[in-house]
């Protein structure tokens, strides 16, 4: 049975809730990605990090927030359980480039007790209907060629590979 959540745009007194779980999301790329990442001692998303996303007009921050009743495992534990974050981005400043705004879902995150629940789908819905609310012709993801799970959620709803990176270090 899938547990009830709902999803709305994040508040500022989310903070203390979102932490552990870009924490998580940090500590993942971190441990697969050193040559990029490293981990630090402070909170890499203060408070005014977060008052600066939720005062910026061309990102949201979604959370994805347990409704209280049986269901709900713990009554003591956050209630937000999983986020995204999605931006509007121009195109390049060159001429062959159609002039259409496009969306990118930087960040999305789930807590592992409820995953495999819908959470991270209806993120992923939430996102792209943001999206186009704001006039974004499509909207994009970047998965680190590691993380086959997000992969795999993103093929699911819809997304398909467009460009690849590669990488070669020079030290």
């Amino acid at each position: 049975m899938q547990r009830a959540f709902t999803i709305r745009p994040a508040r500022l007194e989310d903070h203390p809730q979102l932490r552990p779980l870009f924490a998580a999301l940090d500590a993942y790329h971190v441990e697969r990605a050193p040559w990029l990442l490293r981990s630090i001692e402070s909170d890499p998303r203060p408070p005014a990090w977060l008052a600066a996303r939720l005062a910026d007009p061309t990102t949201t921050l979604l959370v994805a927030e347990a409704d209280p009743g049986p269901d709900r495992r713990d009554p003591d534990a956050d209630p937000c359980v999983g986020l995204a974050t999605v931006r509007l981005t121009d195109p390049p400043d060159f001429p062959l480039f159609r002039p259409r705004k496009r969306a990118l879902i930087d960040d999305l995150v789930v807590h592992p007790d409820w995953r495999r629940q819908g959470v991270a789908q209806a993120l992923c819905a939430a996102c792209e209907a943001w999206a186009r609310d704001h006039g974004a012709a499509w909207i994009e993801v970047n998965v680190y060629a590691f993380n086959d799970e997000a992969t795999a959620l993103y093929e699911r709803v819809g997304f398909e590979t467009m460009t690849r990176r590669l990488r070669k270090p020079l030290q």
